[in-house]
């Protein structure tokens, strides 16, 4: 017995499943990637003149890294069984939901100098 008959195969996912997929884990790494990431570059570097640049800069990295990490994730997702998929889905969600009522009010869930800060973040987009 060879070792690739001991895998299960499992048939290949039409592109439009592919691609709800990918687009439902990409939207939520980058929510919560841009959550942590953007609020603490704002934090670190504060002079007025360049936060507009700085965050449009970070932002673009921060798509880049989280289209590589969601189409690497979605990938590996697509060589497990359906189960494990559809779990690991549901479990990426749970943070995105958690980054999205943070962003809802964050002087309500923050306080007010962080939540200040979040506010600032989405006023520059």
């Amino acid at each position: 017995m060879n070792a690739g008959a001991a895998r299960t195969r499992y048939a290949q996912p039409t592109a439009t499943h592919f691609l709800v997929t990918f687009g439902y884990a990409w939207c939520a790494v980058a929510l919560v990637a841009g959550t942590l990431v953007l609020p603490a570059t704002l934090r670190m570097f504060t002079p007025a003149q360049h936060d507009e640049r700085l965050m449009f800069a970070v932002a673009g990295v921060l798509v880049v890294v989280s289209f590589l990490l969601a189409r690497a994730m979605v990938r590996a997702l697509f060589r497990q069984a359906p189960t494990t998929r559809n779990l690991v889905l549901f479990l990426l969600g749970i943070p995105a939901i958690l980054c999205a009522v943070l962003l809802s009010d964050p002087v309500r869930y923050l306080g007010h100098d962080r939540g200040m800060i979040v506010n600032r973040v989405i006023q520059v987009f």
